[in-house]
């Protein structure tokens, strides 16, 4: 009797979860008996609409994620904006790096710059020898992590030599795994400005 009734679809992270409905049984009045009304059978949006709330909410938690720990005095909204500003920040630095050396940058620049070849290439063009000697890959072979390790820290050491203050700078697994873009991206940003 029940099985013209919807099933509503909810999703879950990627997974998609039919719920079943606890109907409300049938009440007996006198002869008659009291037939479920639309109000009565929770209706839920559309597949599409609800792909979209999902979609909505996977991008507010990489805006959240990007921006390091989520600050609870923020809205959403002011997150957003907040992200907007940053991402132009991100966008200008790589057009400036990609000038200055001739190169194009991966589309993850965290990428490009996790061997650190880069960073002390741009360190160089900017302060000529300021890194005396960087490891290079060779081709068909990729550096190995303690020759990545010391080009970053090369890096580092010739960001501190020009001024950059000590709050701006990064560790080198800050660099190596990207994992706090916005402080990279900053650092960048002003060893660029201060030449």
């Amino acid at each position: 009797e029940n099985e013209g009734l919807q099933r509503p679809v909810s999703f879950s992270g990627d997974m998609v979860e039919i719920q079943e409905l606890e109907e409300e049984p049938a009440i007996t009045r006198g002869h008659h008996r009291r037939v479920p009304s639309a109000g009565d059978i929770p209706v839920s949006p559309p597949a599409a609409q609800q792909v979209a709330s999902h979609s909505r909410k996977k991008r507010e938690k990489a805006v959240f994620k990007f921006l390091g720990k989520q600050d609870t005095n923020f809205t959403v909204r002011r997150q957003k904006f907040q992200m907007s500003v940053i991402l132009e920040k991100h966008k200008s630095v790589r057009q400036r790096i990609e000038n200055l050396l001739g190169v194009s940058l991966a589309d993850d620049i965290g990428e490009s710059l996790s061997d650190g070849v880069l960073l002390c290439q741009l360190v160089n063009k900017l302060h000529p020898n300021t890194i005396q000697h960087i490891h290079k890959p060779t081709p068909g072979q990729p550096l190995s992590n303690p020759k990545q390790t010391i080009n970053i820290a090369a890096f580092i050491a010739a960001c501190r030599g020009l001024h950059i203050p000590q709050e701006l700078l990064c560790s080198a697994g800050d660099i190596k795994e990207f994992k706090e873009p916005v402080r990279v991206i900053t650092l960048l940003q002003n060893l660029l400005d201060i030449a």
